[in-house]
Formats: C-alpha cells, structure tokens, sequence
C-alpha cells in the first residue's frame, strides 16, 4: 500500500476504505483534500488533479476567495498531436464546464512560448487559474520545460493561481512520467523528459479501471512504483490541495 507523501496532511472525505491505496478505492467518488507545499514555496498551492474534466465543480471552487474574478488559461497544447475530430470534443466539454462555472476562458499553446518564458509569466498572470488539458504527456511535459512553464508554475502557485489539470495536465503535476510510455507514445516529443513538475511528491495514474487501457494499466503502474509513489485515479476521481 502507498504511504502518506512526506509533509503533506491529508483528510479522507467519504467512507474510509479497508485495505486499500488511494485512488483504488470502491465508492463512486473520491475526494483527498490536502495541504501540498511545493518546494521552497511560502503559500499552500491550490491544486484539482483528475483523470477526466472536473468532477466535482463545489470542490474546484472551494479553492477560490468568494471576491474572486473567475479566469482560467485553458492549456490545451497535449492535444496537438492529435487531428482535431479526436481532440475537439474533449477540449470542448472541458470549456463546457468552465462556462457553466462562470469562468472567463482563453485557450493558450505552450508552443507559441518557446523561449519566452517571461512573457509567457505575463500571460498567465493574469487569470485566477490554469488548467491543463489532456492528450499526450511527453508532448506536453517538453514543452512546459521549453516554454519555462516548469519555472515559472512555482511563483504563480505561490501568488495564489489554480493549477488544475486532467488526464496528461495531472500526470505532469506528479514526480515521474515513468509507466505512461504504455499509455502515451514517447515518440511524440522532440525530446523525452522524465521528470515531471513535482508540484505533489508522488506520481498520478490516470484512468484506473478503464477499459480501454485494461490490457496496460497494471503493467504501466509497476513501473511507475519503482520510481515514486503512485496514486490512482478513475474518471470519476480527483484529487485537491489548498
């Protein structure tokens, strides 16, 4: 079983399950509120980590002041490796939501930043919260590091931005990429950069139990645990820090 992230405090919502890690869990939804500092930072980081959209909207805006204008970066550069009829509708629904939350949207593609890091700050700055579209985490993860979105996520959590993220924007948010070679091809990236953002001390596992991803799921978790400690997520599931 996985053990508690080191200096991280942790309060279980819901049925308290015998036996069994997070994210393995037997009811329909899962909530781990937490208060995640990332390194070398003075404020909690506010955190919404899932497998797929956002599944519970209440607990997404319980992580904002009630005065709080409501803007999010919607970074959608994972899918660009795919053609749009795959990638329209999940980047789509996920506006979707934020509409029906009141947001303020802007769509925004890290590859557009290469090498602007400090205009890329600027450009985020400027909204009360980011969230981070799915598609292909290699791709994605090279380019937070060639934009300097690796750097600069650090000082916009310390200023009070919302990170969220879902599918490959969650398994960014964790220590290792490790075991998602089975789920995303690496191929994809100009260059593969294992590490991911560290912005919570253990890796996340996407799309626990689903059937597409059956025959490789188990397989693609071993190899992440001989990294970092894993925790899983279904579709129905998230995780949140504050």
């Amino acid at each position: 079983m996985a053990t508690e992230p080191s200096g991280t405090k942790t309060a279980l919502l819901g049925p308290t399950p015998t036996g069994t890690a997070y994210g393995q869990v037997p009811w329909a939804v899962f909530v781990l509120t937490a208060l995640c500092y990332a390194e070398n930072m003075k404020t909690a980081a506010k955190l919404y980590l899932s497998s797929l959209r956002v599944p519970d909207s209440e607990a997404l805006l319980s992580l904002f002041k009630k005065d709080t204008k409501r803007t999010v970066a919607i970074i959608t550069t994972a899918w660009n490796v795919a053609p749009p009829e795959k990638s329209k509708p999940f980047i789509t629904a996920t506006t979707a939501q934020f509409k029906q939350l009141d947001f303020i949207y802007e769509y925004i593609d890290l590859t557009q930043y290469a090498n602007k890091k400090e205009e890329l700050r600027a450009k985020l700055s400027a909204f009360s919260a980011i969230w981070v579209c799915g598609g292909n985490t290699f791709y994605l993860n090279y380019w937070m590091h060639k934009s300097g979105f690796d750097h600069i996520i650090t000082d916009l959590l310390a200023n009070g931005i919302v990170y969220g993220g879902e599918s490959a924007g969650a398994v960014v948010a964790g220590k290792t990429l490790h075991g998602i070679e089975l789920l995303d091809d690496p191929n994809e990236a100009q260059e593969v950069i294992w590490e991911g953002l560290g912005l919570v001390d253990f890796s996340i596992l996407p799309h626990w139990q689903r059937e597409k991803y059956s025959d490789r799921l188990e397989q693609s978790h071993e190899e992440m645990q001989q990294f970092s400690i894993v925790k899983t997520l279904r579709d129905d599931q998230f995780y949140t820090a504050q």
